[in-house]
Order: structure tokens, then C-alpha cells, then sequence
């Protein structure tokens, strides 16, 4: 029985050990499989699987390799920091002025674009992990501390209340001295300080107990809006579209009926035209207004001048954000000056040539036509009517035609040139134009010509009109 037993102890122990290892072997495989891909390709396990950690905002950014500019880089790493700030979670409290800026559709697309500005602004502290490539792609992993971000998020949020609360004193202080301009300076300037924070409940103690301190910077310039008055004694003037204007508006400024020294900025809310858009009253309250040209456009223009807000907070999106909300919270005080924008009478003649023969007024000469009249000019077919003399020269040549597998590619080439001449002593006050604009279609000489017309009416708009709407008789 002893000899038995020896015999056949080694194969159950042998048969034991391949069960064991046929075991082992099969469990292995099953735990390898996620990462046998990665393995076999050099892929880290990052790559293939997003790392989980709940210390910190994590970033993974990928780019196609290009091995010329080495762009790749720099594009992963953009893809990475913005994964980041998708991360970060942002709860907007329902303040009064996030409602307001949520049912204005300018107004939550302004914000939305200060937000995004304001996200890659304060992912200060990212750290990169590791970064991996092959010669098709370029990997990169980014991370940011959690508790890293929300010091520094605080500490940014503390800076921008010690700024708004100290614009809000010396704003109180100014009204208290009588110096309104610096006031108002003051509330606008603390109120953009917290631009990025309209959705935090940032309050302070003031005379009315514990308020929201952009509401109060608010309250402080809807009350000094209420008691400025700014008026002119010239309410609406006439003068020729394009010629210079000689006369000067005279604006004066107070607040509760004593003159004020304050910025002043006039704006076209309707029509155009060249001025200095800038101006401060004297200490009697007194300041001009210089325009210097009408544009053409509208008969009758309006030009409004009120307190320089857009000098006061800036032109940033966010400052502009800030701008608007004071605008519609507020009644901004203003005053409006109509003025009727006489267009110029011209004599309009038209020499068009096409393809080597004189054509009559073709569709692009009549478009051509159309932009002048919509701008500066009245035509007259009365020379003796007009001020001014516009002449339009329009030459159109064929070009070259090249045979391709299937069809022919033709080329056609046209000039346009603008004269514009003072009738009463035959001076030439304007010539301008460009000449070889190139038009290629298949078909014919005709298709490419429209091409070539185009083209050529988007510079006439683009590169002309302006000046010629600025022409001075």
C-alpha cells in the first residue's frame, strides 16, 4: 500500500498545480483585457480609460500630429484646459439682474461670452500629469486642484468686493461734496468691478441695512440718473449730407437744477457721421459738441449726448455687458438733436462698355446706382438741377479660356471707375475706382463676367461708398 501511494502522490500533485494554473492563467486574462489593447498599441492606461479622482478638476486634450508647425501641441493642451473648465460646475443663484440678463437674448449671449473669458482666466494652477504621442496622435493629461481653485476663486471674489465696496463710499462721499461727475464716475466704476459676479449674493451693510452690493451701486446711479439734466438750446439742424458742419451745439448739464462738471459722450442712434464723441462740461455746467461731417443714409438723423458711460466702464464684453444693464435699469439722462441730412443732386451719366461694344444700363450699373442713392446722392436728369456731376465708368474685357477634362473655364476682366466733379465751377472732388477684377466660371465669357460683377460690387460697397458718401461740395 506504501509503494501504491508513492506511486501516485507526484501525478495528483502535478494535476493540481496545472488545475491551479490553468485557473490563474484564465483569471489574469479576464483582469487584462481592458488595458490589453493599450498595451499592445504603447497607449497609456489614461489614454484609453478617463482617470477618476475627485481631488481634482482633470483635463485630457487630443491632436492630430503636425510634424511642420508643431501646432499639435498646443491645440491638445487647448482641448485639455477646456475639458477642465467643462468640469467645473457653476451654480447661477437667481439674482434680480441674472433674471434680467436671462430673458434679453443680447444681453445672455454678452454674458455668456464674459463667462467663457472669464472661465480660462481662473484655471490658474493647472499642473500637467503626462502627455503621450504616436505619429498620428498627440495626447495630453491636465489636472487642477479643487481645493486650489476655490482659494483662488475666493480670493479673486474678495478683491473684487474690497474694489466695488471702496468705489461705493468714495461715490457717497463725492455726492456729499457736490462732486456728481466723480460720483458717478465712482457707482459706474464699482458696479463693473463686480461684472463677473452677478450670480453671487455679495452683500454689504449700508444706510437701508444689508444689501447686494451691485444692487446698491445700481440704486446710487438710478437716483443720480433721476436728478441730471442734460439739454441743449439747439434741438435740430439741416445740413448737406458729406459737407462739413459749421455748427456747434452748445449742452449744458446739472443735477437738481446746479451746473455739474461731468464726461459726456454723443452717439448716432440714428444716421452716422464725424464728430469727436467726447466732450466734459465746465464748472458752469457748460461744454460743445463738434460734428464735423454727415454720411449719407438716412433724411433725418439723430444724435443723442448723455453721460460718457461706455469711457467710464470700458470695451470689453463684460464692461459692455455692464454698459446695457445701466441703460435699461436706468433712464439715462440725454439729450436728442434731430438733424435733416439733405442729400446731394447729381447729374448721373453712365459710360458702360462690354466685351469691345457699348451696352445701354446693364443690372450691375443700376446696383452700382442703387448704393449711391441709398446713400448721399439724389439723382437728376437735369443738369441744371445738380450740384455735382457723377460719372460711372464700367469696361468689362473677355480674358483667357482653358479646356478642362469635361467642360472650358472662361476668364473675364472688368474696370469701374467713379468721377464725381462740382457743376458750378467743374472741379474734380473725387475719381476712384479699380480696374482687372477677375471673374472664371464654366459656360461662357458671360457667366464669368457676373462672377467678376460680384466681386466687384462688394468692394464698390466695401471700398468706395464710404467716401463717396463723404464727398465735400
Amino acid at each position: 500500500m506504501m509503494r501504491s501511494f508513492v506511486q501516485i502522490a507526484p501525478l495528483r500533485i502535478f494535476s493540481l498545480v496545472l488545475l491551479l494554473s490553468l485557473s490563474s492563467c484564465s483569471s489574469s486574462q479576464k483582469t487584462s483585457d481592458k488595458g490589453k489593447n493599450a498595451k499592445k498599441e504603447g497607449k497609456p492606461e489614461w489614454v484609453m480609460s478617463r482617470p477618476v479622482d475627485r481631488n481634482y478638476y482633470q483635463g485630457i486634450g487630443v491632436a492630430m500630429v503636425n510634424t511642420y508647425t508643431q501646432g499639435h501641441v498646443e491645440e491638445a493642451k487647448k482641448k485639455a484646459l477646456n475639458d477642465i473648465i467643462s468640469e467645473i460646475s457653476v451654480n447661477v443663484k437667481s439674482t434680480t439682474l441674472m433674471q434680467q440678463i436671462e430673458q434679453n437674448e443680447e444681453l445672455s449671449s454678452m454674458y455668456q461670452s464674459m463667462t467663457n473669458v472669464s472661465a480660462e482666466n481662473s484655471i490658474e494652477g493647472f499642473e500637467l500629469v503626462a502627455s503621450w504621442g504616436d505619429e498620428k496622435e498627440y495626447w495630453v493629461y491636465y489636472r487642477l486642484s479643487k481645493e486650489l481653485y476655490n482659494r483662488n476663486k475666493l480670493r479673486r471674489l474678495d478683491r473684487a468686493k474690497n474694489i466695488g465696496s471702496q468705489f461705493y463710499e468714495s461715490g457717497l462721499e463725492s455726492v456729499k461734496s457736490g462732486n456728481i461727475g466723480r460720483a458717478y464716475q465712482d457707482f459706474v466704476k464699482g458696479f463693473v468691478s463686480m461684472k463677473e459676479y452677478l450670480d453671487e449674493e455679495v452683500t454689504i451693510l449700508t444706510d437701508n441695512g444689508k444689501e447686494y452690493l451691485v444692487d446698491a451701486l445700481l440704486s446710487q446711479l438710478i437716483e443720480l440718473n433721476r436728478n441730471i439734466e442734460i439739454k441743449s438750446e439747439i434741438t435740430s439742424l439741416k445740413t448737406k449730407v458729406g459737407s462739413r458742419v459749421e455748427q456747434r451745439i452748445p449742452v449744458h448739464a446739472s443735477y437738481k437744477n446746479q451746473p455739474i462738471e461731468i464726461n459726456l459722450r454723443s452717439r448716432f442712434i440714428k444716421g452716422s457721421g464725424e464728430m469727436n464723441p467726447t466732450a466734459m462740461t465746465d464748472a458752469s455746467g457748460n461744454a460743445i459738441i463738434k460734428i464735423q461731417r454727415i454720411s449719407g443714409g438716412d433724411n433725418i438723423q439723430t444724435l443723442e449726448i448723455s453721460p460718457d458711460i461706455e469711457g467710464m466702464t470700458g470695451e470689453e464684453i463684460g464692461q459692455q455687458l455692464m454698459t446695457q444693464l445701466i441703460r435699461i435699469k436706468s433712464d439715462v439722462p440725454n439729450v436728442r438733436i434731430s438733424i435733416e441730412a439733405q442729400k446731394i443732386i447729381a447729374f448721373f451719366e453712365l459710360e458702360e462698355e462690354k466685351f469691345g461694344s457699348s451696352v445701354p444700363e446693364s443690372s450691375f450699373a443700376k446696383s452700382l446706382k442703387k448704393m449711391m442713392t441709398d446713400g448721399a446722392y439724389t439723382f437728376t436728369s437735369n443738369k441744371s438741377q445738380a450740384e455735382a456731376g457723377v460719372k460711372l465708368s464700367i469696361v468689362a474685357k473677355k480674358g483667357e479660356e482653358h479646356l478642362l477634362k469635361n467642360s472650358t473655364l472662361y476668364t473675364s476682366y472688368l474696370d469701374c471707375f467713379v468721377t464725381i466733379t462740382k457743376l458750378s465751377n467743374g472741379n474734380q472732388l473725387f475719381y476712384k475706382g479699380f480696374s482687372g477684377v477677375k471673374g472664371s466660371r464654366s459656360g461662357s465669357f458671360d457667366q464669368a463676367l457676373k462672377h467678376a460683377e460680384s466681386i466687384a460690387l462688394d468692394r464698390f460697397e466695401k471700398e468706395l461708398m464710404p467716401e463717396i458718401g463723404n464727398v465735400d461740395l
